[in-house]
């Protein structure tokens, strides 16, 4: 019986978001109540209780009914067993690629980027008197739920970011380059996705939309998406024309920098609120969120 509870839950659970939706609906069906993460919560003693973050972590905790010496948390990955990337891959020609799918915002997010490219180009060092530093080249593929500049004019979803002379524009070194994906940027409907680059991105723009259709049409979208991603299935003529996508996005933009205080201070307070409900320590609350002794006592 429960070897196929958990083959249905997996079954109806092709991405992140079904897996919260249908772990919300069995915890529902056990009377938990769900919490708003910008709400205060009124918690009550022996009730158990969940919140969902992004659409795509779920949390659930109960109530104790008298005085507790500790707690018990268990925990698990909801992205299992949907398609991954790997994190840091290498290419058939030697190539170093790095991708990622950054949904919060972060401050120093470029300077991140190049710090782990930089790491990838300094472990290809080799000992000896024999190398004379040939490098191999290095990829970064981001793709990320947030503006990385909202003070650029431009309406285009993808940055390319490559060592350029800036004086003659033409490239400088042809090892080292970044590939930003912004998901927010993108607004065309699938019926305007003229090559592969963009319905990929159309996809993962209406990751959220697939909890609204039936399992059979989930099936044939990650299909698709699995013979898109797969070159090695691609003619002659469909490699060239995905070449040929990318080398239409080599646009160079000038970004700055910027922070998000306010909000993550926001966060804060709404975190320390939440813990002070569930009875947490001051002294916890404090190395949690950085918030001061009066600053929580003023909540």
């Amino acid at each position: 019986m429960y070897t196929r509870e958990l083959l249905n839950y997996i079954e109806n659970s092709p991405t992140a978001y079904q897996a919260v939706d249908a772990a919300a609906k069995i915890l529902e069906e056990q009377g938990f109540i769900r919490l708003g993460a910008k709400d205060a919560w009124e918690l009550a003693s022996g009730k158990g209780y969940y919140t969902v973050q992004n659409g795509t972590s779920i949390i659930a905790f109960c109530m104790p009914e008298k005085q507790i010496d500790g707690i018990m948390l268990a925990a698990s990955h909801s992205d299992s067993p949907t398609f991954k990337l790997k994190a840091v891959c290498e290419a058939d020609t030697g190539e170093y690629i790095i991708v990622e799918m950054q949904n919060r915002e972060q401050t120093f997010f470029k300077d991140r980027a190049l710090y782990y490219m930089a790491q990838s180009v300094v472990k290809q060092s080799k000992k000896g008197r024999g190398w004379q530093f040939s490098l191999t080249a290095v990829y970064g593929v981001y793709f990320v739920n947030f503006m990385i500049d909202r003070n650029d004019p431009t309406e285009h979803f993808c940055k390319d970011i490559a060592m350029i002379d800036k004086r003659t524009g033409k490239v400088f070194n042809n090892k080292f380059r970044q590939i930003y994906i912004e998901l927010p940027r993108f607004m065309k409907p699938e019926a305007d996705c003229d090559n592969f680059l963009e319905y990929w991105i159309y996809n993962l723009v209406n990751m959220d939309k697939l909890k609204e259709i039936s399992f059979k049409d989930k099936k044939a979208i990650f299909d698709r998406l699995e013979r898109i991603a797969s070159q090695a299935n691609l003619s002659k003529d469909e490699r060239a024309r995905l070449d040929e996508d990318w080398k239409n996005y080599n646009d160079f933009f000038n970004t700055m920098d910027y922070a998000k205080e306010e909000g993550r201070a926001e966060q804060n307070l709404e975190n320390a609120r939440n813990f002070k409900a569930l009875g947490v320590s001051t002294e916890i609350i404090m190395k949690a969120t950085g918030l001061t002794e009066e600053e929580i006592e003023k909540l």
